[in-house]
């Protein structure tokens, strides 16, 4: 899954939403109703640089961490800004080429948690599975 880059945009984790922004997601979407969205990733973008700014501004204030919770991206450049968990992928050439992002990797705390609904219905179900042995070198 991913999301397109357009214009100036801010490409956040969900994860870091839910711990970090105030009021959590449905905040989040309450101050940015016109969101872009995947099952990992929100985007907000503006065609104006005053208007992203205040955006950013808004993300800041609202407890997201610029270094870790999210990453920039233009339409024509792709990733201006850096975030460790979240990619950024050319998916045309050309003139006009388009951005798409994806997250990388998630927080260790929501692959425990995604893992342990999956357990759960594993368990419930009375299903069974077997890891094999790995050797070690």
């Amino acid at each position: 899954m991913s999301v397109r880059v357009t214009f100036l945009s801010a490409i956040i984790k969900k994860s870091a939403v839910r711990k970090l922004y105030r009021g959590g997601e449905e905040r989040f979407r309450a101050d940015f109703p016109y969101a872009a969205e995947d099952r990992h990733l929100f985007l907000v973008a503006s065609m104006s640089g005053g208007e992203f700014d205040e955006i950013l501004e808004t993300l800041n204030a609202a407890g997201l961490d610029p270094e870790t919770s999210y990453a920039l991206g233009e339409l024509h450049q792709g990733q201006i800004q850096s975030c460790p968990d979240i990619l950024f992928e050319k998916v045309s050439e050309g003139m006009f080429p388009r951005w798409d992002a994806r997250l990388l990797r998630e927080d260790p705390e929501v692959m425990a948690s995604e893992g342990a609904r999956l357990y759960q219905t594993i368990m419930e179900r009375g299903w069974t599975f077997d890891i094999p042995e790995t050797k070690d070198a």
